[in-house]
């Protein structure tokens, strides 16, 4: 079942934030909208510090791939994730965390309100 937790600013965009009760990883898409984009965080089985690790993994990896930080090898012929590189200097590592840390403190509050309701539910 996945759950709107809320829309958060970040960086130049906004990302709709939902939670996943089925899954237990997390994903995002920065979709057709170039300022509308939406992460979903997998709670199933999770404890809340590893929650809140998923959030910050695809935070990270959202912003990383926006600001052009992200990189796959050619050729790679694994076709997944684990193949990708993230190349950025300090003061852009500083900005990327600067973001990252603006939207986590935003919607951690309802993020964590929505984490405890839906691991009640089961």
């Amino acid at each position: 079942m996945i759950k709107k937790v809320g829309i958060y600013d970040f960086g130049c965009r906004q990302v709709e934030l939902k939670i996943d009760t089925n899954d237990s990883g997390g994903s995002f898409d920065c979709g057709s909208s170039p300022h509308l984009s939406e992460m979903i965080i997998g709670i199933r089985d999770n404890k809340w510090n590893f929650v809140v690790g998923i959030l910050q993994h695809e935070a990270f990896e959202m912003e990383a791939t926006v600001s052009g930080y992200r990189y796959a090898p050619n050729p790679c012929y694994a076709q997944d994730s684990g193949a990708w590189m993230f190349v950025l200097d300090h003061k852009q590592m500083a900005e990327t965390m600067s973001r990252i840390g603006y939207f986590i403190s935003d919607c951690l509050p309802e993020l964590s309100k929505r984490y405890r309701e839906l691991r009640r539910v089961k």
